[in-house]
């Protein structure tokens, strides 16, 4: 273990959290005679999922099952049977669900018609919901991309898993690089590779690159949509180019190939494509008659600001009749009109666009749906969508996201499908976090 997270595991989590991994520890060692008393009456159920699970696949199975059995049951308890629980690499594939996790960047949960939305936003999730569980009260850890989707595919909270500033790349980078991430904690991934899974993530933003520590456990790692700003090959002459103070190379450059400076432009559609293309290979290769089980995640980031949906879908919720400045562009921007105090109208027409932008990734992910079931593979996916934060429209004060923690900014959506498993229309009401999807 690296010192910083040796250390950090140490020194940071409090005594509930120190006895799961104590507990953890021991099962690793010992197996089940080691049990402490607070898995109560769940270690019947616990013990039935994860027999003949390998020994890590255990350790992290006591930790999960606190968080998950009270939400759907011990025979819902999801993961755990993916990351081993129905006997690990040696059982048939159908004993051990395909995941697929997708995660729509700033999508609060309140915009999505199935959370109540007045706009008819979300037509193919609402339907997934239907078909699964619905959980009314979910959390992100934080307000930003980066810190929470490490919780998301960790199980770890910030405290944890070590990052609550992408400025701690500049800092520590010099010279020594960034820490190894996360601190505490192993990405899910690894874990069911470990169980014969195959991986692959299809990710549409900075924030999910290799130098933040994300990517062990994938067999694929692809960021969808580069632009000259972070392309491997692009980005030092960029870089070189505008610390010269250049502009009129970097002019030139736009001119010839302008959708590489296109950081903003929709990528949903081409992310999806990438991760389909992926499932024919493994799925409709040679050998897809004794497949292995696989876990596809898939980061959509359009519903991020700019708030420039794609045609229908840049008019779709707006007022025909609106003829204000607010175009959905540079929301974020110093110069922006999008201000404390901005006219109603205008306000609305800003809501009208990001409402648009879930509209348009709502049909993306209805692409992904149609290939399982394309592939009669619907009954045996566990397929779970959430979000990493949500996005305020000045409820209080602010506008976008990372500035503030309110529950427009926390709450998430978070819906599960696994026809197999689930219930349709199941509805938890309790509250459930980003931490509670991995082992």
């Amino acid at each position: 273990m690296p010192p910083t997270r040796a250390l950090h595991a140490a020194a940071s989590p409090g005594p509930r959290l120190a006895s799961f991994r104590t507990a953890a520890r021991r099962v690793a060692a010992g197996g089940w005679k080691v049990f402490p008393r607070w898995t109560g009456g769940a270690k019947r159920a616990l013990r039935t999922a994860i027999i003949g699970a390998p020994r890590v696949a255990l350790a992290r199975a006591v930790i999960f099952v606190r968080r998950i059995v009270h939400y759907l049951g011990a025979a819902c308890a999801l993961l755990l049977v993916a990351c081993g629980g129905s006997g690990g690499a040696d059982r048939p594939a159908a004993a051990r669900p395909n995941v697929v996790l997708i995660s729509i960047d700033t999508l609060r949960a309140d915009h999505l018609s199935c959370y109540g939305y007045a706009r008819t936003t979300s037509p193919h999730i609402d339907r997934l919901a239907e078909q699964g569980a619905l959980f009314e009260r979910a959390w992100s850890t934080t307000s930003w991309t980066l810190p929470a989707h490490l919780s998301m595919l960790t199980g770890e909270h910030i405290s944890a898993h070590g990052v609550c500033d992408d400025r701690l790349w500049d800092v520590v980078g010099k010279p020594g690089g960034p820490p190894q991430l996360p601190l505490c904690g192993t990405f899910l991934p690894e874990l069911l590779r470990a169980v014969g899974y195959r991986t692959a993530g299809f990710y549409s933003w900075k924030y999910l690159e290799p130098r933040f520590g994300f990517g062990p456990g994938f067999e694929v790692w692809e960021r969808i949509g580069h632009s000259v700003y972070s392309h491997p090959e692009h980005a030092p002459r960029f870089e070189a180019l505008r610390q010269a103070g250049d502009k009129a190379a970097l002019e030139a450059w736009r001119e010839r190939e302008p959708k590489l400076f296109d950081d903003q432009r929709p990528t949903s559609g081409e992310t999806v494509d990438a991760a389909l293309a992926w499932l024919e290979k493994v799925v409709d290769g040679p050998r897809s008659a004794e497949r292995e089980p696989f876990f596809l995640f898939l980061h959509l980031f359009d519903v991020h600001d700019a708030y420039k949906p794609p045609p229908p879908f840049d008019t779709r919720f707006t007022d025909p009749a609106y003829r204000g400045p607010i175009t959905g562009d540079q929301v974020s921007s110093p110069k922006s009109l999008v201000v404390p105090g901005m006219a109603a109208a205008d306000l609305e027409h800003l809501k009208a666009l990001y409402d648009g932008e879930i509209a348009w990734v709502d049909t993306q992910v209805q692409r992904v749906l149609d290939a399982l079931a394309a592939r009669g593979m619907e009954d045996d996916t566990l397929v779970i969508l959430t979000s990493d934060h949500g996005e305020e429209f000045f409820e209080h004060g602010q506008k976008t996201h990372r500035v503030q923690l309110h529950p427009e900014s926390l709450r998430v959506p978070l819906v599960m499908r696994w026809p197999a498993r689930i219930a349709p229309r199941t509805r938890v009401s309790g509250n459930a976090g980003l931490v509670d999807l991995v082992p």
